[in-house]
């Protein structure tokens, strides 16, 4: 395919959804469940609803405080929020080039080179304007490329792909 995207820098409130939807649903699915459920039970017996603010209280924020080091607080994670520009390859790997950059973001040199091999990629998928890129045994977990910064060819080529992934699922 031989594509590549313009540099670009990944903002970091679209990364925090993604993490919340790709890592931390489920978690929340049930801490909200659980709580609604206290609540309900609150009005049969009062002590049920000192479980839900205990589980509103100290059990959340603890879950808020360890997916926070775990995911967001990573070199993976900091490296996702930095310039760069991807690279698609004939062969379906990708190379994501690093770009060092100052306080303004203005872009200095390439600082070095990840590479994402065709195995190590599992799903691909267009959502919101972004090019999300879910990963393998990486705690990277996803790469997300801004639909703007590729251009036509390359995104034509992409859908294509996502297609064909989605068929063989």
């Amino acid at each position: 395919m031989d594509g590549y995207s313009e540099i670009f820098k990944s903002t970091a409130g679209v990364y925090l959804k993604n993490a919340i939807r790709f890592h931390l649903k489920w978690m929340i699915v049930i801490f909200i469940i659980l709580c609604f459920l206290s609540i309900v039970l609150a009005f049969n017996d009062i002590r049920w609803f000192f479980v839900s603010l205990i589980l509103i209280f100290l059990i959340f924020p603890f879950i808020i405080f360890n997916a926070y080091f775990f995911y967001l607080l990573t070199p993976e994670a900091r490296r996702a929020l930095n310039m760069k520009r991807v690279k698609f390859k004939a062969n379906g790997d990708i190379i994501i080039e690093y770009f060092a950059s100052d306080e303004d973001d203005n872009m200095t040199v390439p600082s070095f080179q990840e590479i994402i091999s065709t195995k190590d990629i599992y799903g691909l998928e267009i959502r919101n304007k972004n090019l999300i890129v879910r990963l393998k045994k990486s705690k990277l977990g996803f790469l997300i490329i801004p639909v703007n910064s590729l251009n036509e060819k390359t995104l034509e080529k992409l859908r294509q792909r996502i297609q064909s992934i989605n068929v063989d699922s």
